[in-house]
C-alpha cells in the first residue's frame, strides 16, 4: 500500500516537472547566430531586431528568425547604350539585410532573403545598369569600365539602402554586345593597329633619313676639319722653312761680318808691324808702269798710287 502511494506521488510529480517545462519553455525563444527576430502578438509586430541569444517572450508572442548573413546575387540586365547599341551587363552583388532593420524588411516585403532579392534588389539592379549604361556609348563602356563600375555600384548600393539592403560588393564580370558591334570593334581595332604599324614604318623612315643627313653632315665636317689641320700644317711648315732661311740668312751674315771684321782686325795688326821700306816695296811691287803724275811747281811730288795696275 505504501509503495503505492509512493509510485503515484512519484508520477504527479513527473507530470508537474513536465507541465512546468512545457509552460515555461513557452516563455523563451532562441535567436540562433547569423539570424535576427522579430516579435509578433496577435498580428501586431513589434518595431524592434532581437539579437542572437535567449530571449523572453509572453506565451501569446510568436518570435520569428530572419537570416541576415551576407549573400551574392548573380543578375543579368539589358540595357541600350547612348549610341543605342544593346548591351547586355553581368553583375555580381553582395548583401544581406540591416540587422536593426529586419522587422521592417519583415513587414514591407518579407519574411526571407529570396524575397527581398526579388522584390527588391533585383529591380534596383536592372534598373541602374540601364541608367548608367545610357550614359555612354559602347566603346565608352569598354574603354571606362572601372568609371562605369563605379558609378553603377554606387546607384545599387544608395538604393539598395533605403530599402534597408547593406550592399557591400559590386561586380561587374562582363560586358556583351551584338555581333554586328564586336565586328565593327575587331575591324575598328584592327584599323588602327595598321594605322599604328604606319606610322611606326614612317617614323623609321624618318629617322633613317635623319640618320643619312646626319652621318652626312659629319663627314663633311671631318673633311672641312683635315683639310683645315692640312692647311694648317703646310702653313706652319712654310714659316718654319722661311723661318729657318731666315736664320740661315742671319747666320751667314753674321758669319760674313765676323769674317770682315777678323781680316780687317788682321791688316791692321800686319800694318803696325810692317817696315816702311817694306810697304814702299810693295806699293812699288804693285806699280803697273805707268808715269807717275806731278803734282805742284818746282817743288814737285811724284805720286806713285799703289792701286793703280
Amino acid at each position: 500500500m505504501r509503495n503505492n502511494k509512493m509510485a503515484i506521488m512519484a508520477g504527479v510529480g513527473v507530470t508537474v516537472l513536465i507541465l512546468t517545462l512545457m509552460v515555461g519553455g513557452s516563455f523563451f525563444e532562441v535567436v540562433d547566430p547569423g539570424y535576427r527576430g522579430v516579435k509578433v502578438a496577435f498580428g501586431d509586430l513589434t518595431e524592434e531586431s532581437l539579437p542572437e541569444g535567449l530571449h523572453f517572450k509572453a506565451p501569446w508572442t510568436t518570435i520569428y528568425e530572419l537570416e541576415v548573413r551576407e549573400r551574392i546575387v548573380n543578375s543579368k540586365a539589358g540595357a541600350a547604350s547612348s549610341d543605342l547599341q544593346s548591351v547586355s551587363t553581368q553583375v555580381a552583388v553582395n548583401f544581406r539585410g540591416d540587422p536593426e532593420m529586419v522587422w521592417w524588411l519583415y513587414k514591407n516585403i518579407g519574411t526571407s532573403v529570396e524575397a527581398w532579392e526579388f522584390t527588391k534588389l533585383s529591380p534596383i539592379i536592372q534598373e541602374s545598369v540601364k541608367a548608367v549604361t545610357a550614359k555612354y556609348t559602347a566603346e565608352n563602356l569598354i574603354k571606362n569600365r572601372e568609371q562605369v563600375k563605379k558609378q553603377i555600384e554606387d546607384m545599387i548600393t544608395t538604393r539598395a539602402l533605403s530599402s534597408h539592403l547593406i550592399v557591400t560588393a559590386v561586380n561587374i564580370t562582363d560586358f556583351s554586345f551584338s555581333d554586328a558591334f564586336d565586328r565593327a570593334i575587331e575591324a575598328k581595332v584592327q584599323a588602327e593597329q595598321d594605322f599604328l604599324r604606319s606610322q611606326n614604318e614612317l617614323k623609321k623612315e624618318e629617322v633613317e633619313a635623319q640618320k643619312t643627313v646626319v652621318k652626312a653632315e659629319a663627314d663633311k665636317q671631318i673633311r672641312e676639319l683635315k683639310a683645315k689641320a692640312e692647311r694648317v700644317a703646310t702653313e706652319e711648315a712654310a714659316a718654319g722653312q722661311a723661318k729657318q732661311i731666315e736664320l740661315i740668312s742671319l747666320a751667314e751674315a753674321e758669319a760674313t761680318k765676323r769674317a770682315a771684321e777678323a781680316q780687317a782686325e788682321a791688316n791692321r795688326k800686319l800694318l803696325e808691324t810692317l817696315d816702311p821700306k817694306v810697304l814702299e816695296y810693295k806699293k812699288l811691287e804693285k806699280w803697273d808702269g805707268a808715269l807717275p803724275r806731278v803734282s805742284g811747281g818746282k817743288d814737285s811730288i811724284i805720286l806713285i798710287d799703289p792701286e793703280k795696275k
